[in-house]
């Protein structure tokens, strides 16, 4: 039987002896650190066919101090759930981490949702209905810490559906459905009180992005904000943070600002070219509410050749934005700092150069019979 397992510290393919069902023997180690690996196929020469590169998505935790500075090295969340893991998230308490692990290369592979004990490090693992999309929203904590709002593709037809995932039974309900495939779960946070859902609308990739507020009770629908590609909910439930684009004399810019959750005037809080692909960014705020984070391209640049990126901070009240100094090989996502300050949890996509390989001659030789 060939596997793979982290259980040498990093990713490695492994054997163990089978008869009859049953591991013979102690597992053996047949090649460290393969990275992505994604068996293909064994021939009955003993030649292993396997797919490596491409994206790979991993959640990270940060100590950092007062000023959002690391204190130390960055950590992965999990080592179950290596380059499969994202959207890492605190729980209001502080305690616990949620997190979707993704079961394989295809979104329709299906995904769990992972909860994470952040003192033994033990995880409840919830599989999911709801198929979470590698660029849709982050798992989202409901106020009393009991449940989680999950979205992705629509288990039970076409389109996108929002699911309230009970901590205590692991029963996901929907809460809000749409019946047109369309990038509507790229950004949503759920209100305070858990009657409204804040989520960036659009049925098509060329209709105009809505930011809408769904009362959950009644059914009724909002629009807050156009052209909007990630939102963010502030600790007080007051205000919603979020990027857009605007069309200005001088050409498209991409936004960063604040708006009341009742809707109203916005107050713009950092501009910036629409070329730098900032507008892809997930936002969060602060645990005491004075700064929001986003996310800006780095210079440093990952295996795949492609741009890094950096942790960035401003002012919610206004001001200098600042980098933070966090910064990967790869594009940092769902930001997420613990309610006392003390860590960050945050996602890294990086893309590797994809490509088959063959692995020969691993396979130990049969004794011969006598």
């Amino acid at each position: 039987l060939l596997f793979l397992s982290s259980r040498g510290g990093s990713q490695g393919l492994w054997r163990v002896a089978m008869r009859d069902g049953k591991a013979q023997g102690e597992p053996r180690l047949l090649k460290p650190d393969v990275g992505q690996f994604y068996p293909l196929g064994l021939t009955r020469g003993g030649a292993l066919y396997y797919f490596s590169g491409g994206d790979h998505i991993n959640s990270y935790v940060q100590a950092v101090d007062g000023a959002l500075a690391s204190t130390a090295a960055p950590v992965p969340v999990t080592d179950r759930f290596q380059n499969h893991n994202m959207s890492a998230t605190w729980s209001p308490d502080g305690r616990s981490l949620a997190f979707y692990a993704f079961q394989g290369l295809r979104e329709n592979q299906g995904a769990s949702l992972v909860v994470r004990d952040a003192a033994s490090g033990d995880d409840r693992e919830f599989p999911l209905k709801v198929k979470p999309i590698r660029v849709g929203s982050p798992a989202r904590w409901f106020a009393d810490g009991r449940s989680v709002l999950v979205a992705g593709r629509n288990p039970d037809g076409e389109g996108n559906v929002f699911s309230r995932l009970d901590l205590a039974t692991g029963k996901e309900e929907a809460l809000l459905t749409y019946q047109q495939m369309g990038p509507a779960t790229w950004s949503a946070v759920i209100s305070a009180d858990a009657k409204s859902i804040f989520h960036i609308s659009a049925d098509s990739q060329l209709e105009v992005r809505t930011l809408r507020r769904f009362d959950v009770g009644t059914g009724a629908s909002t629009a807050l904000l156009e052209h909007p590609y990630a939102i963010a909910l502030s600790p007080d439930g007051a205000h919603l943070a979020y990027v857009a684009s605007t069309e200005g004399a001088n050409g498209k810019t991409v936004d960063i600002g604040i708006i009341p959750v009742a809707g109203g005037d916005r107050r713009i809080l950092f501009s910036s070219s629409w070329l730098e692909a900032a507008r892809f960014s997930a936002l969060s705020w602060t645990p005491d509410h004075r700064h929001i984070l986003f996310v800006r391209p780095d210079g440093a640049r990952g295996s795949g050749g492609a741009r890094g990126s950096a942790l960035w901070r401003i002012p919610a009240a206004g001001g200098e934005a600042r980098n933070t100094g966090i910064s990967a090989r790869g594009w940092i996502t769902h930001p997420s700092q613990q309610p006392d300050g003390t860590r960050l949890v945050y996602t890294v996509r990086e893309t590797s150069e994809s490509s088959v390989w063959v692995l020969e001659n691993f396979l130990p030789v049969p004794a011969a019979r006598k």
